[in-house]
């Protein structure tokens, strides 16, 4: 897997992998763009891939919300390194 990390979601919308990327691995809670808003963002803009999200406050609302969004996963930290793999590969053609 090729692997881009970003700041921030803005700084991830702004950049070419946001046209290119084939997941991403997002938090929930964030400055600025959060988890929920950026994926409401890639909807918006027609970007249609898979978006694990994981956050350590795991509230049922949010694990909704980011479910209606099209989320492909909602993680729990701490993340277990072997699981997100588990999932991505899962995730990914």
């Amino acid at each position: 897997m090729n692997v881009c990390t970003f700041g921030s979601a803005e700084i991830f919308l702004a950049s070419p992998c946001s046209t290119t990327a084939d997941c991403l691995v997002t938090d929930l809670h964030m400055p600025g763009l959060d988890g929920l808003g950026l994926q409401r963002e890639l909807n918006r803009i027609g970007r249609r891939f898979p978006v694990v999200v994981m956050t350590a406050f795991p509230a049922a609302a949010a694990r909704m919300a980011c479910a209606r969004l099209g989320a492909a996963a909602f993680l729990e930290k701490p993340i277990d390194p072997d699981a997100l793999l588990d999932r991505l590969e899962a995730i990914l053609p």
